[in-house]
């Protein structure tokens, strides 16, 4: 895998408060990584630094072999989601996205700007319309349109689905995956952590500054519990003889009339018990998990 982002070491200090500390991380190309963490942990700080806001006390990064400086072959690789309140609340949107264009070193042309407003969900016919006219979902997805100016390779997006309605938030995922698809590689920054399951393929938990752990979102949860559990829905029940009988090496946690909670330390266990439940005639309504969700790790850090 070859790195799009590499941070080594990376400080921030503001007087004598820290704000990042001693950030190492990785992001590969053509990945989703979800950057986390409660209010003040340092998301926007980092992001920041990664976009040329503001420099870091201590420690370097590197944009696709560009070593931290926002020059002009980083700014063709990069897209950043501006905050709405950013925005230039008196420039039509036609006149934003080409101005943007522009400071890119891209050239849009009309038939561009309508495609790329159509790409984040937003009617073409608003290119001539006053940004300050538009609601605030709309300025989002204007913020998003502005940051696939010029076709980036890397997106650097903070909270990009806030405030959106449900089709919306379901748009930009698509989206987002589709731009993972086509090679794209997104930093996303989210409060919402079912955008975040849903979408990236790994995550980043920043708490008070420091990078308190990275991975997969099942590994994650696995290091924290230890084991999966999962809920299983019959008919007939599952019961304890039953797994006793068959010697599989799973745990009944509780039991409900038409459902168990199991425990099982490996993927190969529930193969095996769907398998030994089909072949004795169980019907099988559902199996679902009952592992930790990302907002319970979040909640304990």
């Amino acid at each position: 895998m070859i790195p799009a982002i590499e941070i080594s070491n990376l400080n921030k200090s503001i007087g004598k408060k820290d704000i990042l500390k001693d950030i190492s991380l990785t992001i590969y190309r053509g990945e989703i990584v979800g950057l986390i963490g409660h209010n003040g942990a340092g998301k926007s700080t980092l992001i920041n630094i990664l976009t040329g806001i503001k420099k870091p006390t201590q420690g370097s990064f590197v944009i696709y072999d560009n070593t931290g400086t926002m020059n002009k072959e980083t700014q063709k690789v990069i897209g950043v989601m501006p905050d709405v309140d950013n925005l230039y609340q008196d420039m039509t949107v036609r006149f934003f996205l080409s101005y943007m264009s522009e400071i890119k070193g891209a050239k849009l042309s009309l038939q561009n700007i309508r495609e790329l407003l159509e790409q984040v969900g937003l009617e073409a016919k608003l290119s001539n319309t006053r940004i300050k006219a538009l609601s605030f979902g709309m300025k989002k997805k204007l913020c998003l349109a502005q940051a696939l100016v010029g076709e980036p390779q890397l997106l650097i997006l903070d909270e990009p689905t806030s405030g959106l309605d449900v089709h919306s938030v379901l748009h930009i995922k698509n989206l987002l995956l589709k731009l993972r698809g086509e090679g794209k590689t997104i930093l996303l920054s989210s409060h919402n952590m079912e955008e975040v399951e849903k979408s990236c393929d790994r995550v980043a938990i920043l708490k008070s500054g420091e990078l308190t752990d990275i991975g997969t979102i099942e590994a994650l949860i696995y290091k924290r519990q230890g084991v999966r559990k999962l809920i299983i829905r019959s008919s007939p029940v599952v019961t304890s003889d039953f797994l006793n009988q068959f010697a599989l090496n799973i745990q009944i946690i509780s039991q409900e009339s038409n459902s168990i909670v199991i425990q099982v330390s490996d993927d190969e266990d529930i193969s095996l018990l769907l398998k030994t439940l089909i072949e004795h005639s169980y019907k099988v309504y559902e199996v679902r998990s009952s592992d930790l969700q990302l907002k319970d790790i979040i909640l304990g850090e």
